[in-house]
């Protein structure tokens, strides 16, 4: 009897060790950016930085993960490496990016109440080998909203070529 109680205590042990560290472990993430709508090469080229609403991923997006920004037409591509520096950022701490809006707007990207993440600028990507069309030979099943990468083919593949 003695003995089964240390195996159900050395279980729940090893799975409370198994949450922490998935807790813990950088997570890759693929942002989806509109050209059309956001002057995104203007607004990193004079910041080196972005504040992103993360959407429904806010309580798994942590500090330290990495961020590659997806751009779609014309260029369909990885066009971006960024690390999230900051994240539950409230609407008082927001960093005003709405001229850099297509068109430019007073209205906010998100409402008061959501919380945005800042991405820090690794590096700026040139690789024709992170076209859609690469990507998804490599796993990829689509680039139009937020995703945590999970696919390890993949994203042995992103990071080979970023």
């Amino acid at each position: 009897m003695f003995a089964f109680f240390v195996s159900m205590e050395w279980k729940f042990f090893c799975n409370f060790v198994k949450l922490i560290l998935n807790q813990m472990r950088m997570r890759y993430w693929l942002f989806p950016g509109n050209m059309n709508r956001f002057r995104l090469d203007d607004f990193i080229k004079d910041y080196g930085f972005i504040e992103w609403n993360p959407l429904r991923y806010k309580n798994h997006i942590q500090v330290g993960d990495i961020v590659f920004i997806y751009v779609g037409a014309p260029s369909k591509r990885i066009c971006y490496q960024m690390s999230v520096e900051k994240v539950n950022i409230p609407f008082n701490e927001w960093f005003d990016d709405r001229s850099y809006k297509i068109p430019p707007s007073n209205a906010w990207s998100a409402t008061p109440d959501e919380l945005m993440v800042r991405l820090k600028l690794i590096k700026k990507v040139n690789s024709p080998f992170l076209t859609f069309q690469f990507l998804n030979e490599n796993g990829l099943s689509g680039a139009n909203w937020i995703r945590e990468i999970k696919d390890e083919n993949l994203l042995k593949y992103i990071l080979k070529h970023i």
